[in-house]
């Protein structure tokens, strides 16, 4: 009974964790808290395996190695905390999603609920902060600064502003695993939800992302339900009512300006990385001059080429297997591996125009992903006897 008390109050940390830090800006405390106590929940109950600890040695040597390379070149102190705890705390979500898919029971309906809260409430969140900044109650400073997160300001059309949250990556995961079928309102409003936020955020990457995802489920489920054929028509009605917005967004002289910027800071960052090809110049360091974000100095678009820039070569190859060796064992368990590996590469290439690696909504959008795929298989492997005996 204890056992299974511990069990249930350990997923539920998972799902609030998950909640709050997919659907909600801010609060970093709060879900900083919710994170350390899942990390706490999930290793102390069980038995360490080998390869975990290994793993979890090899990361945090990985990034103490980054962090004395910092130390040597003078790296500012609150960068470098600021990308210490930000990696840190990815890779810990990576490690209680790759443990809770080895032993936890989440059956696919838990993971279809949370993924219609997050959806929904996100969804819910941004419609209101669009609200009260087209309504004059606030800028969309304002809510930035009390919500404590940053996003793109731009135009959408017909009066829209561009609202962008850290972890809209996140739903594209959401979309993928989303099984549904038990209530074609729950799935309808799920589709609307996804396709709100994520036409909200006018990312390139995401909406293009968005298109390959629900091909990926349809993949998946191998059948064409309520989703599928009401994404054709959300799909096709965005591009009738949009269309100017989106061809604008996709080829258009903001668009080669965006694409410049990003050129010329793929050449700031090449030419940091030549100084200090092999060590880097260090975890939370940036280009003298040339800062993407006042507050996130760190942070470029070209993540992985700032990542290179920072870690080295070393320090990235190091970091890069620690990231394949979480996510071998997930993929080997996964009832599709193929699919997975391409949600997966999916993912790794945002980190080429987007600032979506290292970060909490990638992690738990990893994370809720490797469970899924986890529960649709232990649910074929108990099928299978069933099957075997009729």
């Amino acid at each position: 009974m204890f056992t299974l008390s511990i069990q249930k109050a350990r997923n539920w940390l998972f799902l609030l964790a998950a909640f709050l830090s997919v659907a909600v800006p801010g609060f970093t405390a709060v879900k900083s808290l919710l994170i350390l106590l899942l990390t706490i929940s999930v290793l102390i109950r069980y038995q360490w395996r080998r390869g975990l600890i290994l793993c979890g040695v090899s990361i945090m040597l990985n990034l103490f190695y980054c962090n004395e390379i910092s130390f040597f070149r003078g790296t500012d102190l609150s960068d470098l905390a600021n990308q210490f705890f930000r990696t840190l705390t990815f890779f810990l979500i990576l490690i209680c999603g790759a443990e809770l898919s080895r032993i936890s029971t989440f059956s696919q309906t838990s993971l279809d609920r949370l993924s219609v809260v997050i959806a929904c409430t996100a969804a819910l969140l941004k419609s209101a902060i669009l609200f009260v900044v087209l309504t004059g109650r606030m800028s969309l400073d304002a809510v930035q600064a009390a919500l404590g997160f940053e996003t793109v300001t731009d135009q959408i059309g017909f009066g829209l502003q561009r609202l962008q949250f850290p972890a809209d990556i996140a739903l594209l995961f959401l979309v993928a695993i989303y099984v549904g079928g038990r209530s074609r309102i729950v799935d309808i409003l799920f589709l609307l939800a996804t396709s709100v936020s994520l036409f909200l955020s006018f990312s390139r990457y995401l909406l293009a992302a968005y298109l390959l995802c629900l091909f990926l489920r349809y993949l998946r489920l191998r059948r064409l339900d309520v989703i599928s054929g009401a994404s054709v028509v959300v799909v096709g009605i965005t591009i009738a009512v949009f269309s100017v917005s989106l061809a604008t967004r996709f080829a258009s002289n903001a668009t080669d300006a965006s694409d410049a910027a990003r050129t010329e800071q793929l050449k700031y960052l090449n030419s940091s990385i030549a100084n200090h090809p092999l060590l880097g110049s260090g975890m939370g360091a940036h280009v003298n001059g040339f800062t993407r974000s006042s507050t996130l100095r760190f942070s470029y678009e070209m993540e992985w080429y700032a990542m290179a820039m920072q870690f080295g070569v070393i320090g990235l190859a190091w970091f890069l297997a620690n990231l394949g060796a979480l996510l071998w064992s997930p993929a080997r368990r996964s009832a599709h591996p193929a699919i997975f590996a391409i949600i997966v590469s999916m993912w790794i290439a945002s980190g080429f125009t987007n600032p979506m690696i290292v970060s909490v909504g990638s992690a738990f959008g990893v994370a809720i992903l490797t469970l899924s795929f986890s529960a649709e298989r232990r649910l074929a492997s108990q099928e299978m006897p069933k099957a075997a005996s009729v």
